[in-house]
């Protein structure tokens, strides 16, 4: 599983827009369209978390699907936006109707703040069961919900989130 995405350099996919502001799917896809063309193997969505997080999930699943079904000999990787539990479960649902290759897979981040371990590791168990693509995580530095710092995943922590046989890897792992 693992060699699927680390044979090769990661292309992020940047959204492209239009002149409204409003998310180009087409250019998007023709961007890709020519990484691919030019030697790219691995194609992720999520480039500039920032800017991919001001997308709606509607805007995010159709550039995810037009991405996933483009090319079947190629690894994609789809990033989801951090979302609750119950809504992240529903987006999933969404890609499990998705029919992409065998090459896909989603990567998610934790939405909340850091309160304890075991409540991030659940989060990521509980969705890792309803999907049918492996998982990525993102492990992004959180905010501690009680001092208002930054806390970062510790090794410990993705040892306990990648214990899950659906859970295949982290990107950004601190």
């Amino acid at each position: 599983m693992i060699n699927k995405f680390t044979h090769s350099p990661v292309f992020p996919i940047v959204p492209c827009y239009t002149e409204r502001q409003l998310l180009d799917v087409q250019a998007t896809m023709d961007y890709a369209r020519y990484l691919a063309e030019n030697g790219a193997e691995i194609l992720m969505t999520t480039s500039g978390t920032t800017q991919y997080n001001l997308l709606s999930n509607a805007e995010i699943f159709s550039t995810n699907r037009a991405l996933g079904g483009q090319w079947q000999n190629k690894t994609i990787i789809m990033g989801l936006k951090a979302e609750s539990f119950i809504a992240t479960q529903a987006i999933i649902r969404e890609y499990n109707k998705g029919n992409f290759n065998d090459n896909t897979f989603l990567m998610l981040q934790y939405p909340d703040r850091y309160y304890n371990d075991d409540i991030i590791e659940r989060y990521f168990h509980i969705l890792a069961e309803c999907s049918d693509y492996p998982l990525l995580i993102h492990c992004k530095p959180l905010q501690h919900g009680v001092t208002g710092k930054t806390h970062d995943y510790t090794a410990e922590l993705i040892n306990k989130i990648c214990s899950h046989k659906n859970i295949v890897g982290v990107k950004e792992e601190t």
